[in-house]
C-alpha cells in the first residue's frame, strides 16, 4: 500500500491517503473556479481564494501533520503541529476496532478506524485510510493474543 511504510523497528506507519480529501478538492474547485466563471454567484473572487487557502492549510495539517502507528506496545496517533504530541492505547487496553465510513468514503475506498480503550480512556480515531479493512486486518495480525 502506498499510504503505509514499515520502519526498521517493525512498526507499521500509516498516513491519510489523498483520496480521503475528495471533499476538500471539490470545495477548492468551487471556491477558486466558481466565482471566475459566474460572478453573479455572490462570492467575490478574493474571498473565494482566501477561503480556498484556508482549506489548503487544513488539508496540509491533516495529511502531513499526523501519523498512525502500530507498535509492539499498541496503537498510537502522533501529531507534529502545533506541538508534538501522542495519543496511544496499549494492547492490554485495546478494545474493539471499528471501520467507520460514509457513502462517499465507501465509493472512494477510504475510511476511518475507531479504537476503543477498555480502561475508560479516550477513543483513538484514525482518519482517511485507504482500504481500511486491510489495515484493520494488519492490526489484528500484529495484535498479541
Amino acid at each position: 500500500m502506498t499510504e503505509n511504510e514499515v520502519s526498521t523497528s517493525g512498526d507499521l506507519v500509516f498516513t491519510p491517503c489523498l483520496r480521503a480529501f475528495f471533499v476538500y478538492y471539490l470545495a477548492l474547485f468551487l471556491l477558486w473556479i466558481g466565482p471566475w466563471f459566474n460572478p453573479d454567484v455572490g462570492l467575490p473572487v478574493w474571498l473565494g481564494f482566501l477561503v480556498g487557502l484556508i482549506i489548503v492549510g487544513l488539508f496540509i495539517y491533516q495529511k502531513f501533520g499526523s501519523e498512525y502507528l502500530v507498535t509492539d506496545q499498541g496503537v498510537a496517533r502522533t501529531w507534529r503541529w502545533p506541538s508534538p504530541r501522542r495519543q496511544d492505547i496499549s494492547w492490554e487496553n485495546l478494545g474493539d476496532i471499528r471501520v467507520v465510513r460514509g457513502m462517499t468514503q465507501t465509493l472512494l475506498q477510504v475510511g476511518n478506524l475507531v479504537f476503543t480503550d477498555k480502561s475508560g480512556g479516550r477513543m483513538l480515531f484514525w482518519y482517511g485510510l485507504g482500504n481500511p479493512h486491510d489495515i484493520k486486518d494488519q492490526i489484528d495480525r500484529k495484535r498479541p493474543r
